[in-house]
């Protein structure tokens, strides 16, 4: 009987053991596995504003009619010390609607003191077989209409540096030019004696090729 008793007292303590292991918590780093199912909701934004209207084309940029340096640099390179006048380019090609500014020197390198003014005029129109485009060459005056020359004062030694602007549109008669040359003659007058300049003191001569 006493060894019974003792079997049964072991049975009863290996039991309160095994109770006691199968109800202790894990420990921080076991592994465990959640039962908990996650859900993930993704909101979908459906967007309301109306399309965008197409941007307006550009404005096209307006003309300017000031020397760029770059023509100042061609007029710099031709304009020596000692000449009378010189001119940035003595030919370009320009197209229809096309407008360009000149740069013009005038030098005084002689007198002592002297009034000047620039003039320009069209001379000559010509074709590829050299036949005369204009019958009367004051039809260009329109071309010239953004030109206005001062009286310039210069002293012994003294330059100035005046535009000639030039826009190819159509003509006084309204109609549209021909391709070809026109040749425009650029007249440095000065006043000697006279009340205004009208002597010839000096000249050059552009040619603008129409394309």
């Amino acid at each position: 009987m006493k060894m019974e008793k003792m079997h049964f007292v072991l049975a009863l303590i290996m039991l309160i053991v095994v109770a006691g292991c199968a109800t202790a918590p894990l420990k921080a780093g076991g592994n465990a596995t959640s039962r908990e199912a996650q859900t993930t909701v993704t909101e979908t934004t459906t967007s309301t504003s109306e399309p965008s209207a197409p941007a307006a084309p550009a404005a096209p940029a307006a003309a300017s009619y000031e020397i760029t340096d770059d023509t100042m640099n061609k007029l710099n390179t031709l304009f020596k010390l000692g000449d009378v006048m010189a001119v940035s380019e003595s030919s370009r090609k320009m197209n229809f609607g096309d407008s360009y500014v000149f740069a013009v020197g005038i030098g005084n390198p002689s007198m002592a003191s002297e009034s000047f003014q620039l003039k320009a005029e069209l001379k000559k129109t010509y074709d590829k077989s050299l036949n005369s485009i204009l019958s009367n060459l004051s039809y260009a005056n329109s071309w010239l209409e953004r030109n206005n020359y001062e009286l310039k004062t210069l002293k012994r030694g003294e330059r100035a540096v005046v535009s000639f602007i030039v826009e190819i549109k159509n003509l006084v008669d309204g109609t549209k030019p021909k391709p070809g040359t026109y040749e425009f003659k650029l007249t440095v007058l000065k006043n000697d004696n006279w009340d205004y300049p009208k002597v010839e003191y000096a000249s050059k001569t552009i040619a603008i090729q129409l394309v």
